[in-house]
């Protein structure tokens, strides 16, 4: 199973973990700061509070982005592959920045 390091890179406060019917869901403080998406596309989220990481058994993995604390809050998500995707995740005293990169070695392209 993968674990969060291998995914998420940058300074980050993980609030809690739960095991999920043998998925784990991280739970990353944002803060309720704004969130800017940056994959494919630039999105600008006015309030995120946590950030949600669905790791389950294969190499897929899921981001949510939640209002307030719990998942009915959710704004919105993706699904990624860790065999070509990594997050960067950066926070300071205005906002934060999620950046999806391609691995170097991507088995594709996106």
């Amino acid at each position: 199973m993968l674990q969060l390091e291998d995914i998420l890179k940058g300074d980050y406060e993980l609030r809690s973990v739960k095991d999920r019917d043998g998925d784990k869901d991280y739970f990353i403080d944002n803060y309720g700061k704004p969130l800017i998406l940056r994959y494919k596309v630039e999105m600008e989220f006015f309030q995120v509070s946590t950030i949600l990481i669905r790791i389950g058994q294969g190499d897929v993995f899921s981001v949510h982005f939640l209002m307030d604390r719990d998942l009915l809050s959710a704004m919105a998500f993706l699904e990624l592959d860790a065999r070509d995707h990594f997050i960067d995740y950066t926070i300071d005293e205005v906002n934060s920045r999620l950046l999806i990169r391609q691995k170097e070695n991507a088995s594709r392209n996106i």
